[in-house]
């Protein structure tokens, strides 16, 4: 059976006036009487819950299964406005054109679709991305299907009405850091944006399945002691990991305090340091070694030097005395990034120096 053909003006009318009256009769709320979460079918739709999210742009994929010759849509998505700022929708599904889309009221965005030539099937995959600006810090911000402006009804292009499974999601800003954190069994998918903070430790890909940031996912490690990254950690192409050690209680949602990164040509190295560290990297002749000095002003003291590499092993584990440079070096070592400890008394600190 061929499907009517409606103008794109004509949707648009009966769209907005959709948001403003509903009545009694109307087909639309006959259909969703009562929860639709409670009548679950093959059709699934999922948004995500993200955490860890620092304040800026944030990105929230809407994934779907099960969606079998799609002819039409309408449904509402709630957030928090005091939290985030809408921005927009990227990435429908192929074939997914001319959604209107309206917030009439602040944080409720009212979604009408109708497919004019085909029907489309969504077996598994990114349904559209919405994006907002988070500006929250602790709180979490509910992100869930709803029925108001625009109640929720999906339609296959021969016009019988279908109901998905609807699950919501959330957004949730920073943690406060811990202690240490272990990263395992877990997966940043498409569009998600994760920052993780710990005083002392983070080891990423432990055990089971490991720690895997796919496509377009983004995640931040920042540390004030180490960060392992072991063999069970996956970064797909066009995902992105960036990790980083703190001497400044710069975490997540702070500015970026991050200890430099030393190439081993040690170059300008003096000059890169902050201008009062626990201690000191001067550079030697040779571009494959250098000597880590503490501070004069430390008489009577001794410093725990530890070097470690990226799979947690340490290479060096010695005490030096302030005042005498202790020689270090990397020839021997393959190339990688490497950490540097230094524990003097309850201060401590850490540097990065990446070797290649």
């Amino acid at each position: 059976m061929k499907k009517l053909e409606i103008p794109l003006f004509l949707l648009f009318f009966l769209f907005l006036t959709s948001l403003l009256f509903f009545p009694i009769g109307n087909h639309l709320i006959a259909q969703n009487a009562g929860d639709p979460d409670a009548l679950p079918g093959e059709a699934t739709l999922v948004i995500p819950v993200l955490s860890g999210t620092a304040p800026g742009p944030v990105s929230i994929p809407v994934t779907a299964s099960g969606i079998v010759n799609v002819g039409s849509f309408q449904f509402s998505v709630e957030y928090d406005t005091a939290l985030m700022t809408y921005i927009g929708t990227s990435g429908w599904y192929p074939g997914i054109t001319d959604v209107l889309i309206s917030e009439m009221t602040p944080g409720r965005l009212a979604f009408i679709w109708a497919g004019l030539d085909e029907g489309i099937s969504l077996p598994q995959g990114t349904f559209f991305i919405l994006h907002f600006e988070w500006h929250g810090t602790l709180s979490t911000s509910p992100l869930i299907w709803s029925d108001r402006p625009t109640p929720r009804e999906f339609g296959d292009y021969d016009g019988s009405i279908f109901i998905p499974s609807y699950t919501s999601g959330s957004v949730t800003g920073y943690t406060e850091p811990q202690d240490v954190i272990f990263l395992e069994n877990q997966r940043v998918s498409a569009g998600q944006s994760f920052c993780f903070n710990a005083t002392d430790y983070i080891t990423v890909g432990t055990t089971g399945n490991g720690f895997r940031v796919a496509d377009s996912g983004s995640v931040s490690l920042i540390s004030g002691g180490v960060i392992l990254l072991l063999p069970n950690t996956r970064i797909d192409s066009g995902g992105y990991l960036s990790a980083r050690i703190t001497t400044t209680a710069g975490y997540c949602g702070s500015e970026d305090n991050s200890v430099p990164v030393l190439r081993n040509d040690l170059k300008m190295v003096e000059s890169a340091l902050p201008s009062d560290p626990l201690f000191r990297i001067i550079p030697d002749s040779d571009k494959d070694c250098f000597r880590l000095e503490i501070p004069s002003g430390k008489e009577n003291q001794t410093a725990r030097v530890t070097l470690y590499n990226m799979m947690g092993a340490g290479l060096l584990n010695q005490e030096i005395s302030a005042g005498v440079p202790c020689r270090i070096t990397l020839r021997e070592k393959p190339a990688g990034l490497y950490f540097i400890r230094v524990s003097l008394g309850e201060d401590a600190s850490v540097i990065k120096l990446f070797h290649y």
